[in-house]
């Protein structure tokens, strides 16, 4: 779905993960001046960020299946599973093995060593994906045009995608998805041939007056940042909306209370696709 319909608002779940307002097209509401600490929140645990976004994109392709209910309690099901497993592997059961060994000193070193490691592979792992789709330059559309040709369709994933500048050894760290251009519109091609053919693309995209969107990574990140910030804010025009709008619902204040009643406790702290993960295990 998101190499096909590439930012695409409401195609493209990709679009901010369901968490964050990357562009105008996204209204804006007031859980969006959290941009900045969703952003962190999703980056530190992207792994898990990513887990249940998988979850948000099979209930809406499965949305209008008999068996939905089936189908996504098995994959919670294999989500939660997954997680434990890791969990218990990597703060539990290694920590325990090497504090039998070798010690109480080195178990927490060992602990210690995983969060680290599982902490820096979140912040880079978001950091080069979002630097390959939320530069400033990074086109986001509105809908899906029913003429799109081919060669339309490479060019929407050409004005999509954002590369990172960088060495080889730098490409190899990210998984050359620092070519995500080349990444788009050869997304079935082995990574490794990124770097080759990228010098071609360029040239293509010169020769008919297309943008090469590529920076250093530093320049990249710092657009990134820049675009969540400003989307954190309303325009004037979507306050005064937003005002007219809440207005009209206030009408509607006991119907808030209720539904501040169902989420009281823990689950009001867990973003709504986690508590559809959990809704659909039992």
């Amino acid at each position: 779905m998101h190499h096909t319909f590439t930012k695409i608002v409401g195609r493209d779940h990709d679009v901010g993960y369901h968490l964050i307002r990357v562009t105008d097209e996204q209204p804006w509401t007031p859980e969006d001046r959290y941009n900045m600490f969703s952003t962190a929140v999703l980056a530190f645990g992207f792994e898990w960020a990513v887990a249940f976004h998988d979850i948000q994109i099979s209930a809406d392709e499965y949305a209008d299946s008999p068996d939905l209910h089936k189908i996504m309690q098995q994959k919670s099901r294999a989500l939660f599973a997954k997680i434990g497993r890791q969990v218990g592997k990597d703060y539990i059961a290694l920590p325990a093995i090497v504090a039998m060994t070798l010690g109480r000193r080195s178990a927490l070193s060992t602990l210690s060593g995983n969060v680290t490691a599982n902490t820096v592979r979140n912040l880079w792992t978001w950091a080069v994906i979002f630097c390959g789709h939320f530069t400033e330059q990074a086109h986001i559309y509105t809908h899906l045009d029913t003429d799109e040709s081919k060669g339309d369709w490479y060019v929407r994933q050409i004005l999509g995608s954002s590369n990172i500048k960088g060495n080889k050894w730098f490409h190899i760290l990210t998984g050359n998805l620092s070519h995500q251009i080349e990444h788009h519109i050869f997304p079935d091609m082995p990574a490794s041939h990124y770097a080759r053919i990228a010098p071609q693309v360029k040239a293509i995209c010169h020769k008919y007056d297309l943008p090469y969107n590529t920076g250093r990574f530093s320049t990249q990140l710092r657009q990134v940042i820049g675009r969540i910030h400003h989307f954190s804010k309303p325009s004037e025009q979507e306050w005064q909306t937003y005002q007219s709008v809440s207005a009209a619902d206030a009408t509607h204040a006991h119907k808030s209370a209720l539904e501040s009643e169902i989420a009281k406790g823990l689950n009001r702290f867990l973003p709504p696709v986690v508590r559809k993960a959990i809704a659909y295990i039992w």
